[in-house]
């Protein structure tokens, strides 16, 4: 028996929790009426046959094939070509049902292989495996592959066996019990048709987890890239785009008996059998719905579509008889001699299947290669990383300098995030900015302040209408830093201001995997594509617009107020390991001369006065609560204008001062007090503001 990979045994143990917890979802039904439904109309039909009783059992019988191309509608049009009548269908069809084993003939009588096996399938669920494109999808998804009937009972019982031992009948015992072959069905059924938008859609969060373990595992691309050629010099082109559909000729070949080369040798003595019974290969076996054809003649793309149906004889037509059909996207002729030499040699060769590469593809659609991540590596390198930051533009005392300098060189260099943390108003923010701009000339950073309210559709990004009313997807603060417009990557560094204002775990969602160097599968979608960050990009990646590359230099410098703790939410240890946190401290020793510095700094002319009661009142403010020198800056600009501290302390302090023990409030009022000349005033406001008794502050 063939081994399953760890993640496929993952894959089936939750797939047998969730089928044995849940009937059904938006992709699977675990319901008996999945098969009975379809007998009871059989019935009708076989007591009853006619027309109408037919395409009501073949089209309601819940059969997947015909509603992908092998419909009443067809399957009555190509008996009626063979001059057969109703009661002639009714004696097969009940052939059909009544049988024990599976006759491959039928397919050549009926001309709709597919829906003949899930038909007989679902009529003999309990001994005979359902097979359709979904239950193809479903155990090639986990390594297994049969092209007849017989071989796929083969394989199917193969899988069984496995099924068996990771899951056993998840549905036994349960309300909606059903056959373990019909639980296989429905899981090939989730395998097929699950996309990432139905993360959104699906309201069973058991469900949902399944299919995004079952998304990330098709995160491969498994679309296939065909180019076929439409008869000599495109003779067939105006019928194939016309009538939708694309063909094979050598119609002497009836695909339902098998041994394809044999018959070729037969019937086509002067062909190339290995040749010819590999396009047959190639058309009736390997292509697959959704797979994308581009049909090449005359040196020209003529048209680029997607197969819509599954492989069909279409015996009413005068030649190319094996069909299928295809949606045309684009028909517009594109001339190959734009392309680069060696594709263009490629599509020129005399064959009439030729499987592309999805790079191939790229090209023929785009005019030019996708574009890999090797390509920006220079250009998103930080050039200054390995160099030693310094501060020009604020003033802190030298020693704490120096050793603030080194902490945000040192951390920078070894990969870490940084968070400044200090008290209000030591310039925290300017000193991030001074950062970026030293490290990022001037213009690779953005800057963006948290709040209590963000959440991923804040950082990473959610779903917005667009002009026309269409739900788009927009990236938030984080993904806006990976891709400009055009979707060219960049490294442009984020600040992030008051960072623990946000709750960080719910604002930062996937992206903390991603600043580990993991590739995380977001539950959103860009042009129809998973949204992808990819934690450490390789220089063979595509650049596309769903893959948000995050560039080894890439930095986030935040800051923090450390009084904000008791109202703002607390950061987890796992976000504290991704930062360094550096403090930016008030100056330890506060005089005039230390103000007189901040001065000159600030380009303002001191005044002597204002200068010496400045430094008393900062030293008083700070044995209750810290400030920096930038609430310093406000409170002189204040003063030297209009000369009244009580305002100022009041329009700049006191919003501070929120959260401190009232005993603590009114000592701090006390001691102020006689350093400023309007008491009273600075004595009401902070009875109405803290709602303190006056009284209380006059003691």
């Amino acid at each position: 028996m063939k081994q399953f990979t760890a993640e496929q045994e993952e894959i089936l143990r939750k797939w047998g929790q969730v089928a044995k917890q849940h009937e059904q979802a938006i992709h699977f039904n675990l319901s008996k009426e999945g098969y009975m439904g379809l007998k009871r109309g059989l019935k009708t039909f076989l007591d009853d046959p006619n027309e109408k009783t037919f395409r009501e059992f073949w089209n309601r019988g819940m059969l997947w094939a015909a509603q992908r191309g092998g419909s009443a509608t067809n399957v009555l049009r190509r008996w009626k070509q063979k001059n057969k009548t109703i009661p002639e269908l009714q004696k097969l069809i009940k052939e059909v049902y009544d049988s024990k084993e599976y006759n491959e003939d039928w397919e050549q009588v009926l001309g709709a292989h597919s829906t003949l096996r899930e038909l007989y399938g679902k009529l003999h669920i309990e001994e005979y495996p359902i097979q359709n494109s979904c239950d193809d999808c479903g155990l090639k998804f986990f390594g297994y592959k049969g092209k007849s009937y017989a071989d796929f009972q083969k394989v199917f019982k193969e899988f069984k066996n496995g099924y068996q031992e990771v899951v056993g009948h998840a549905t036994k015992d349960t309300d909606h019990e059903v056959p373990i072959n019909f639980e296989i069905d429905q899981l090939s059924n989730v395998i097929h048709k699950v996309d990432w938008p139905d993360l959104e859609k699906e309201d069973n969060v058991d469900a949902r987890d399944f299919y995004e373990l079952v998304l990330e595992q098709k995160s491969v691309d498994l679309k296939c890239y065909w180019k076929i050629s439409p008869g000599e010099n495109a003779n067939y082109w105006d019928v194939w785009r016309d009538e939708g559909f694309i063909a094979i000729g050598w119609d002497k070949i009836d695909v339902s008996k098998g041994n394809i080369q044999k018959q070729v040798e037969e019937k086509y003595p002067d062909g190339k059998a290995g040749y010819i019974a590999k396009q047959f290969g190639y058309f009736t076996d390997d292509m697959k719905e959704g797979d994308v054809i581009v049909a090449y003649g005359n040196n020209q793309i003529l048209g680029i579509g997607e197969i819509a149906g599954e492989y069909h004889f279409d015996g009413a037509a005068k030649e190319y008889k094996h069909r299928r059909g295809v949606e045309w996207i684009d028909s517009a002729p594109k001339d190959v001699r734009q392309l680069e030499t060696t594709l263009c040699n490629k599509l020129k060769q005399r064959i009439t299947i030729l499987k592309l590469t999805k790079d191939e593809y790229l090209l023929i659609e785009n005019g030019k290669a996708p574009r890999r991540y090797g390509e920006f590596e220079l250009d998103l390198k930080n050039k200054k990383r390995e160099q030693e930051f310094d501060i020009n533009i604020l003033h802190f005392e030298q020693k704490t300098k120096d050793i603030m300098v080194r902490q945000i060189t040192a951390a920078l260099k070894n990969g870490k995030h940084i968070i400044l943390i200090g008290p209000p108003g030591t310039g925290k923010s300017k000193l991030a900015k001074e950062i970026c701009e030293f490290y990022c000339d001037g213009n690779g950073y953005t800057m963006t302040t948290a709040t209590s309210d963000w959440s991923t559709f804040d950082t990473i990004g959610g779903y917005m209408q667009d002009e026309s009313g269409k739900l788009k997807f927009s990236p938030g603060v984080f993904l806006k830093c990976f891709h400009d417009e055009n979707g060219t990557p960049i490294n442009k560094w984020l600040i992030i201001d008051e960072i623990n204002r946000a709750d960080i775990d719910k604002a930062f969602g996937e992206m903390f995997s991603a600043l580990t160097g993991d590739n995380i599968s977001l539950p959103l979608t860009r042009n129809d594509k998973a949204i992808k960050l990819i934690g450490n990009p390789s220089s063979g990646d595509k650049v596309e617009s769903h893959r948000y590359a995050i560039p080894k230099d890439w930095r986030i410098v935040a800051t923090m107020n450390t009084f904000d703790k008791t109202s703002l939410y607390e950061m987890s240890y796992a976000f504290m390991r991704r930062f360094a946190f550096i403090p930016v401290d008030i100056p330890k020793e506060i005089n005039a001369d230390l103000i007189n510095n901040y001065l000159e700094k600030w380009g303002i002319e001191g005044n002597k006065e204002i200068t010496d009661r400045l430094s008393e009142i900062w030293k008083i403010i700070n044995k209750h609560r810290k400030i920096g020198p930038a609430i310093i800056e406000d409170i002189y600009r204040y003063v030297e204008t209009l000369d009244d501290f009580t305002s100022a302390l009041i329009m700049y302090v006191f919003p501070q001062f929120e959260g401190l023990d009232e005993d603590k409030l009114v000592k701090f009022v006390k001691e102020i007090s006689e350093k400023i000349n309007d008491d009273k005033r600075l004595i009401s406001f902070v009875s109405d503001y803290f709602e303190i008794d006056e009284d209380e502050l006059k003691k």
